[in-house]
Order: C-alpha cells, then sequence, then structure tokens
C-alpha cells in the first residue's frame, strides 16, 4: 500500500475551542517535514504542527487508524 504523510496544525483563525489545520499531503516523510518547517516559519502553520504517516485508501491497515489526528465540533 502506498503511503501519505499529512502536515495537521491548530487552526490559528479559529477564536474558540480547538480545530484542525490540514498544512498538506506528501509523498515522503522528507518533503513534509521540509514543508512544515518552511510554512511554519513563514506563519501559513501553527508551530504545532504534526506530521502523520497515513496509508493511502485504507486508513484500517497496520491499526495506524488509532495515531491518526483527530478533530471535532461541537456547540
Amino acid at each position: 500500500m502506498e503511503k501519505v504523510y499529512l502536515i495537521t496544525a491548530k487552526d490559528s483563525k479559529i477564536g474558540y475551542g480547538d480545530s484542525l489545520k490540514i498544512g498538506g499531503a506528501f509523498s515522503t516523510e522528507e518533503l513534509a517535514y521540509d514543508y512544515a518547517i518552511w510554512a511554519s516559519d513563514h506563519n501559513f502553520i501553527d508551530n504545532n504542527w504534526e506530521v502523520t504517516k497515513m496509508t493511502v485508501d485504507d486508513p484500517r491497515s497496520n491499526r495506524e487508524y488509532e495515531d491518526y489526528p483527530l478533530a471535532y465540533y461541537e456547540e
């Protein structure tokens, strides 16, 4: 299965509650980290970002879905 590397960070435009912003999806871990560092230095994403390795089309493989970033909305 093919892997992708997803960059997630807090969305600083949300004034209340928690949020999750996707900074990008990359084919290699190195590209993801390089972009995340650059994007946080230029204020495109929050400094508290995370890179998550994901399987394309099958989040159930190897139980890796347990480590995926989660976000929800509640009023």
